[in-house]
C-alpha cells in the first residue's frame, strides 16, 4: 500500500471544486479523491465543497458523487467506504461570476473552521471551462478567500486545468491576470502527463545511472524522437478541438514538458525550485530548427472523415496531427536534432520517448564489416509503461554476426506496489504543497513561444497544405519526409 509522504505536512483542508458536477469532476477528480481517501492519503481533517450552476440539493449531489465513483473507479478498488466518503461533500449552487455565490462559499468555510475548532488551508480547484478561470479568481480575491491562513501560515491554493491560453498573447494575458490576484506559489497548473510514473522516473533514470548519465550528451546521442499517438478521434470534444488542434492540445503542453525532462541539466536537488530552474533553462534554449519555410520543419495533418464529425467546420484546417523538428542552442545539445509528432486516429495508442545514440565507431565494426544501427533507448510513457534498451549481440555459431536484442523493463512486472493514478498524485501534491509536477508561468509561456511561429504560419499562409492521412495509420506522408531529411531516418514507433 502507498504510504503518506514522509516529512510532508497534511494540513486540515477545505477543498472547493468549481465545476463539481462536470465531466472532469465525475470521471477523474471524484474517483481519484476517493482512492486517496480509502488509502488514508488525505489529511485526517478534510472536507469538500462542490460549486456548480445546477440547481440540485446536497443529497442529490452526494448521490452524484456516489454514482461517479461507482462508474469510473477501477474495478479492483473497494467501495466499502463510499457511504462515509460522500458525507465529506457539500454543495453550493451558483454562478461563477456572482458575488452571492462566494458569500455562500465563505459561510460554508467559516462553518467548517468553527465546527472543527481549527483553521484550515483552502484549495480551490477550477474544473471549469477556461473562460471561467479569470472570473473565479477575481471573485476569490474580492471575497478575501485567496489569501493566507495566518494561523498555519499557508496561502490558499488555486488549481487550473489546461488549456493555459490559446496562443502567446492569450496565455500572457491569462498569466498576468492570475498573478494580479495570486502569487506564483499559489498556482498549480494541472498536466496529468507529468504525474505518470514513467515520466516521474525520467530524472532519476538519467541521473542515478552512470551508464546512462555519461552518454547523455551530443557525442553520445544522435537525435531524439517523441511520439504521442492516440488511436481515438476527437469524439465528443469536436467543438473544443476544432478551435485548438494537435499542436495546441498536445505539443504546447504535454510533449514539450516531456522534452524538457529529457534534456534539462541535472538539478541541484529534487526540490521544486531547482527542478523548475533547470526546466526553464532548457526550454529557453529550444527553438524551431533552421528553415527556409515553416513547411521545412513542420507538418500539419488531418485524418480522413474528420470534417464529417458534428461540430467540425466543413472546410476545417484544424490539425489532428502535427510534427515538428526542433533544435537547442544549449551547449549540452548542440547539433542534436529533435523530432516530435502527435496525432489522433493513429495506428495505436502510444506515447514514447526514443533516444537514438550515435553510430558505432569501433574498429571491430569496421575491420570485421559488421553493420550495426545505432542503439536506441525507448521510454514507454503509455501503455505498457517501462524502458527498452536496444543493443547488439553476437549470434550463436562460428561466424561473426550480430543481431539486435532488446533489454526490457516493465513497471507492472518489476513493481507490485499499486501505482497512484496521475490525478491522485497531483491532488495529493496540491494538498501537501509540492509544486514539482506543476508547470510554472515561465515554462508555460516559453512552450507557447516555441510553437507560435508555426501557429502563425498555418493561420496566415493559405499555401501551406493540410495533409489527409488514413485512420489507423502513422500519419501523413509529409511526416515521413520531414524526418527522412536527416540521414534517411524514420519514426521509431
Amino acid at each position: 500500500m502507498i504510504q503518506k509522504l514522509e516529512g510532508a505536512t497534511y494540513h486540515p483542508t477545505n477543498f472547493v471544486i468549481f465545476g463539481g458536477t462536470g465531466d472532469l469532476s465525475r470521471r477523474k477528480l471524484l474517483p481519484a479523491i476517493y482512492h486517496l481517501y480509502i488509502n488514508h492519503l488525505l489529511p485526517d481533517d478534510i472536507s469538500f465543497i462542490a460549486v456548480a450552476r445546477r440547481d440540485i440539493s446536497q443529497a442529490e449531489y452526494r448521490q452524484l458523487v456516489k454514482d461517479s465513483v461507482k462508474t469510473y473507479i477501477d474495478n479492483n478498488r473497494s467501495l466499502d467506504r463510499l457511504d462515509e466518503f460522500v458525507q465529506l461533500f457539500d454543495y453550493v449552487s451558483g454562478v461563477f461570476d456572482d458575488t452571492a455565490t462566494y458569500e455562500r462559499i465563505t459561510q460554508e468555510l467559516r462553518a467548517r473552521d468553527e465546527q472543527c475548532k481549527m483553521p484550515h488551508q483552502s484549495v480551490f480547484y477550477l474544473a471549469t471551462a477556461p473562460q471561467f478561470f479569470i472570473p473565479i479568481i477575481e471573485q476569490l480575491k474580492s471575497a478575501d478567500l485567496a489569501g493566507e491562513c495566518s494561523e498555519i501560515g499557508v496561502k490558499a491554493k488555486i488549481v487550473i486545468e489546461k488549456p493555459f491560453g490559446h496562443d502567446v498573447e492569450t496565455a500572457k494575458a491569462l498569466n498576468e491576470t492570475v498573478l494580479n490576484y495570486a502569487e506564483e506559489e499559489q498556482i498549480y497548473r494541472m498536466d496529468h502527463y507529468l504525474a505518470k510514473e514513467t515520466v516521474q522516473n525520467i530524472l532519476l533514470f538519467r541521473f542515478t545511472n552512470p551508464v546512462i548519465r555519461d552518454s547523455w550528451n551530443p557525442q553520445g546521442i544522435d537525435h531524439i524522437q517523441i511520439t504521442a499517438a492516440e488511436d481515438l478521434g476527437v469524439e465528443q470534444r469536436a467543438a473544443y478541438y476544432d478551435g485548438a488542434g494537435a499542436l495546441r492540445d498536445m505539443v504546447q503542453s504535454h510533449v514539450l514538458a516531456l522534452l524538457a525532462l529529457v534534456m534539462m541539466d541535472e538539478p541541484f536537488s529534487l526540490e521544486s525550485k531547482d527542478i523548475h530552474r533547470s526546466k526553464e533553462a532548457i526550454l529557453d534554449s529550444l527553438r524551431l530548427a533552421s528553415h527556409a519555410t515553416i513547411s521545412d520543419i513542420a507538418v500539419r495533418g488531418q485524418y480522413e472523415g474528420y470534417q464529417d464529425i458534428p461540430g467540425v467546420k466543413e472546410d476545417s484546417k484544424t490539425d489532428t496531427y502535427a510534427a515538428l523538428r526542433l533544435q537547442s542552442n544549449h551547449p549540452s545539445w548542440t547539433d542534436v536534432p529533435i523530432f516530435i509528432q502527435t496525432g489522433k486516429r493513429m495506428k495505436r495508442k502510444s506515447t514514447t520517448i526514443s533516444i537514438h545514440f550515435s553510430p558505432c565507431t569501433s574498429n571491430i565494426c569496421s575491420t570485421q564489416g559488421i553493420q550495426t544501427a545505432p542503439n536506441i533507448l525507448k521510454i514507454r510513457v503509455q501503455p505498457e509503461e517501462g524502458v527498452t534498451l536496444r543493443l547488439y549481440a553476437k549470434q550463436p555459431g562460428f561466424d561473426i554476426a550480430t543481431d539486435q536484442v532488446d533489454m526490457d523493463f516493465f513497471y507492472k512486472n518489476a513493481f507490485t506496489k499499486e501505482q497512484p493514478s496521475p490525478y491522485e498524485r497531483l491532488i495529493h501534491d496540491v494538498i501537501v504543497g509540492d509544486q514539482s509536477l506543476f508547470p510554472t508561468t515561465k515554462e508555460v509561456m516559453r512552450q507557447w513561444e516555441i510553437i507560435q511561429p508555426v501557429l502563425d504560419a498555418w493561420a496566415s499562409d493559405a499555401d501551406i497544405s493540410v495533409e489527409t492521412y488514413e485512420q489507423a495509420s502513422w500519419g501523413p506522408a509529409g511526416a515521413v519526409d520531414l524526418i527522412a531529411k536527416y540521414n534517411g531516418i524514420r519514426w521509431h514507433t
